[in-house]
C-alpha cells in the first residue's frame, strides 16, 4: 500500500489515507502531481498503477482507495517486456506529461537495468509504448533503484554497480545502449534527490 500522512502530525499517527493496489502487487516508488491530484505508483511486478483524483477523495471522506484508476504496461515494439521486470524509480514530468521509469529487472543481475520513457501519461492505459528504452552494458544500469528527473536531465541511484549517473536530454535521445554522460562513484546508493538551489545558497 501506499500511505499518506498529514504534514501537521508528528509522532506514532495513522496514515490520513491508504492507496491499494490491485491484486495487492507491492509498490516500491511513488510520484505525486498535485496540478492533477494524481498519483503514478512503481509496482514490482513491472508496471505502473495510477491513482486519479487522491485528495479530492480523501476530501469526501475516503480513508482507503481500492485499486488504481489505470495500469499502465510498458511495451516495446508493441510487446510487453519479458520476465524479470520490476519498476523501481518513478518521475513524472507534467510539462511534458511524460513518465520517466528505471526496472532493475533481476535483482541478482547487475547488468539488466533498464530506463523507459513513456510519452502521454496522464491518458495511458495498459499496454503503452516506451519512446525511449536505455539498456545494455554501456549504460551501466544493473540496479537502478531511484530516478530523479532535472530539466532534461535525469539522475539514476545505481545500486548495485556503485554509482550516480546522469542521462543528459532524456526526452528527445534516441535510447539504446547508450554511455551516460556523466557518473560519480557511490557505494551502494538507494535514492536520489536534487536539491534547490535556493536551499544552498549563503
Amino acid at each position: 500500500a501506499i500511505q499518506v500522512f498529514s504534514a501537521c502530525s508528528a509522532g506514532n499517527v495513522a496514515p490520513v489515507l491508504t492507496l491499494l493496489t490491485e491484486d495487492n502487487v507491492r509498490p516500491w516508488d511513488v510520484d505525486y502531481d498535485t496540478a492533477t491530484d494524481r498519483a503514478f505508483v512503481a509496482l514490482t511486478d513491472g508496471t505502473i498503477a495510477v491513482f486519479d483524483q487522491v485528495t479530492a477523495k480523501l476530501a469526501n471522506g475516503e480513508m482507503t482507495i481500492n485499486g488504481q484508476d489505470r495500469t499502465i504496461i510498458p511495451t516495446i515494439g508493441s510487446a510487453t517486456i519479458s520476465a524479470p521486470t520490476n519498476i523501481h524509480g518513478i518521475d513524472y514530468d507534467p510539462a511534458s506529461d511524460t513518465l520517466v521509469v528505471s526496472d532493475v529487472g533481476s535483482a541478482t543481475d547487475a547488468t539488466d537495468g533498464k530506463v523507459y520513457v513513456l510519452p502521454a501519461a496522464s491518458s495511458a492505459n495498459e499496454e503503452t509504448e516506451v519512446s525511449v528504452n536505455i539498456a545494455g552494458p554501456a549504460t551501466m544500469l544493473g540496479n537502478p533503484v531511484d530516478i530523479m528527473l532535472a530539466g532534461n536531465s535525469l539522475y539514476v541511484a545505481e545500486k548495485s554497480n556503485n554509482m550516480i549517473i546522469r542521462f543528459d536530454n532524456i526526452f528527445s535521445m534516441a535510447g539504446g545502449d547508450v554511455a551516460p554522460d556523466a557518473a560519480v562513484d557511490y557505494t551502494a546508493p538507494e535514492s536520489v534527490a536534487i536539491i534547490p538551489s535556493y536551499l544552498t545558497r549563503q
